[in-house]
């Protein structure tokens, strides 16, 4: 194909003409009658006939300098084929779907089988799941093949975007995209859209869909608490579904339950948390079994050890203590004490005459980052000598009633004695032992600390001002909260949700299952119901979109340039042209 046809015809087929015409026109020799010559009169008619052609065949510089002429016209024309851009593909970028939805049935093998087909020239292989990974970049055949049989399927959540984004730096013009994958995308653009923005720079895309049938019913989220474990459980199939939920720890039977789905339906299921790492699973098995499995770690103990040593207990005190679930509650009435195995002994309206003389030498051994001490305010504490254990030192008492008023940036576990609206009829007057000493409270009228705390051998001392003779908090609602909340922060158990992750957003992990870290057990799981919605059809387009045909997907067409080809043909037979002229002495 010619961009300029007029210039082939003026630059072409005038100057062959002319240099024709230039042949043709050469001086005619001048006839001497010779008397030796006329035996060749008979043939002047035929050697006449044949003159007018003999000129132009016999030189061969004539041919050389017409294709020279015709070189340059065609070049001047700008000729050009349209040619499928596939052929011109010495570069192919296989994106690969290796998340979860890609474990179903024979999704993976055939996604494989696939990209052996379009390994052509150099291939890049781009690896998408919830991040695109390029394990291979302009490899050979075998290189790629190699790679194909090394790839496994993840357990990760799908997300498009970022490989076919990449595909734009590695490809820029010249180049084709595969995408193999059943386009159950789960985060990012939409695949579709990025296709028509890719395909609009010149660059092919192909889609090819590995979704194929299948049933399905799996764990979709999972909330995990202090002493028990919720998980929710989808039917994504057209009919009712009887499911069986079994409970282990350490691969030993702990319990299991029994329901009906109905379809498209959620139900969900509750487990007692055990400590440490447990699995719940689910049956019967399904087309997609990674959903079908969840991983829980548990803290690793769920009750918190407390000894409360008084003469005289506060029923208040030991009734909110009782109440809280995550409270393991021993009492103790001095002289007779245990041996101090407790993760918190609390001091309340003890009686200095059966306090043995050892008791605080002992507090102090016992005291670390495992044990915590809590010193409550009554009566008689000023005649205690707490041995240098209190985090404040007692001046006298006060009858003067004030509220209470809370330090900035001080632990939540405080707000109680704030919302309780709390007055203290009576208390002590006190100040902080030393610098190492945190005021959480004070009292409003003298800014007497009623709440601190000091470190000592690595565990926590509490001083509690607040006596239950003289306020009102012990009555109010907030008190067992308070309490709850103060034991909890002491002992710093882990909130159990922390440790149970999802896989999405944790591009490091491809992988569920359990994973140490620092020396904390974390368990990761799929729990998404976008991935776990796995049913449908492969389709039979090879996934393109509707209304775009296979022909014509095959007629995107990319114009090549001949110019160049041309002239450089035309100085090589020019360069041919000056090397025969010298050779037959011309020059």
């Amino acid at each position: 194909m010619l961009l300029s046809s007029l210039s082939l015809f003026y630059l072409g087929l005038i100057p062959v003409g002319g240099l024709i015409l230039l042949y043709l026109m050469r001086p005619r020799p001048r006839e001497v009658k010779i008397p030796s010559l006329m035996f060749f009169f008979e043939q002047k008619g035929q050697m006449e006939k044949s003159h007018f052609f003999r000129n132009i065949f016999k030189d061969l510089l004539f041919f050389l300098q017409v294709l020279i002429l015709l070189l340059l016209a065609f070049s001047l024309a700008e000729p050009f084929l349209n040619v499928p851009q596939d052929v011109l593909s010495k570069h192919t970028v296989l994106i690969l779907d290796v998340s979860a939805s890609q474990q179903v049935g024979s999704r993976f093998p055939f996604m494989i089988s696939e990209a052996r087909k379009y390994i052509d020239g150099r291939t890049t292989i781009i690896l998408a799941g919830s991040v695109a990974e390029t394990v291979l970049e302009k490899g050979t055949r075998s290189e790629a093949e190699e790679t194909l049989a090394n790839i496994e399927p993840k357990d990760t959540t799908t997300n498009l975007e970022p490989a076919m984004r990449e595909t734009e730096r590695i490809l820029k013009d010249r180049g084709r995209i595969v995408v193999i994958s059943d386009f159950l995308t789960t985060g990012g653009q939409d695949p579709y859209i990025l296709k028509r923005l890719i395909s609009a720079k010149g660059i092919p895309v192909e889609f090819i869909s590995t979704l194929s049938s299948a049933n399905n019913i799996g764990f979709i989220d999972m909330l995990v608490e202090r002493f028990q474990t919720r998980v929710f459980v989808k039917n994504f199939m057209a009919s009712d579904q009887r499911v069986t939920i079994k409970h282990f720890q350490d691969n030993e039977f702990h319990e299991e339950y029994s329901k009906t789905i109905a379809p498209e339906a959620v139900e969900s299921f509750t487990f007692e948390t055990l400590p440490g790492r447990s699995t719940i699973e689910l049956g019967p098995n399904d087309d997609f079994s990674l959903d079908n499995k969840v991983y829980v770690s548990g803290p690793q103990k769920n009750k918190i050890k407390v000894l409360l040593i008084s003469n005289e207990p506060n029923s208040h005190l030991q009734s909110a203590l009782e109440a809280s679930p995550e409270v393991q509650l021993e009492v103790a009435e001095p002289p007779i004490l245990p041996a101090f195995h407790y993760d918190i002994i609390i001091l309340d309206n003890v009686d200095e005459e059966y306090l043995l003389p050892n008791l605080f030498y002992d507090l102090k051994q016992s005291i670390s980052n495992s044990t915590h001490l809590i010193i409550n305010a009554h009566d008689t504490s000023f005649l205690i000598n707490h041995q240098g254990l209190l985090p404040v030192d007692m001046k006298a008492r006060i009858n003067t009633s004030s509220e209470i008023i809370v330090q900035e940036g001080v632990p939540s576990f405080v707000e109680p004695l704030v919302t309780s609206n709390t007055i203290l009829r009576e208390y002590y007057g006190v100040v902080p032992k030393d610098n190492d000493t945190r005021v959480l409270v004070r009292e409003k009228a003298g800014q007497n600390p009623i709440l601190a705390e000091r470190t000592f051998n690595g565990g926590k001392i509490v001083y509690y001002g607040i006596m239950p003779e003289h306020a009102d908090f012990k009555l109010a609602p907030e008190y067992p909260i308070f309490w709850n909340q103060l034991v909890n922060y002491l002992v710093d158990l882990d909130d159990p949700s922390t440790n149970n992750l999802k896989i999405e957003g944790r591009p490091l992990i491809d992988n569920t299952g359990f994973y140490e870290e620092r020396g904390r057990t974390y368990a990761v799981n799929l729990l998404n119901e976008k991935e776990s919605a796995v049913i449908g059809t492969r389709e039979t387009t090879s996934g393109r979109e509707a209304g775009e045909s296979s022909k014509e997907a095959e007629q995107k067409l990319v114009k090549v340039d001949y110019t160049n080809y041309f002239l450089l043909a035309a100085i090589l037979f020019m360069f041919f042209e000056l090397w025969l002229i010298k050779r037959r002495g011309d020059l």
